[in-house]
């Protein structure tokens, strides 16, 4: 068999796909796959690079529109700080109470 087209286990597709090991073992079930095991009960299953590479073609979605332009966002707002007058009394003024207070601050 020819260099040119080397045969990758598992865990070599699992390193190229940045999967786990036993993920890796599902996919290569859904690729063209050999089988150089002795034919019992465990599979040594092996793909060939030029498979793999079209398994990755077969899977690979070309997005459906362009991507979103990307905005600065707007810093927000801080709400206003409420400055409450002194207490009379120990409770906070009511509106005529407040109004008296601000002509005497205006004076």
């Amino acid at each position: 068999m020819s260099n040119k087209n080397p045969l990758l286990n598992a865990k070599q597709v699992a390193k190229r796909l940045n999967v786990s090991l036993r993920l890796a073992q599902r996919l290569m079930q859904e690729m063209r796959t050999i089988d150089v095991g002795a034919g019992g009960k465990n599979k040594f299953l092996r793909v060939r690079e030029a498979d793999f590479e079209a398994f990755i073609r077969q899977r690979t979605k070309e997005p459906e529109s362009p991507a979103p332009e990307l905005t600065v966002a707007q810093p927000k707002r801080r709400p206003k700080l409420t400055v409450y007058p002194p207490l009379i009394d120990g409770r906070i003024p009511n509106r005529r109470e407040l109004r008296e207070l601000q002509k005497v601050q205006q004076a």
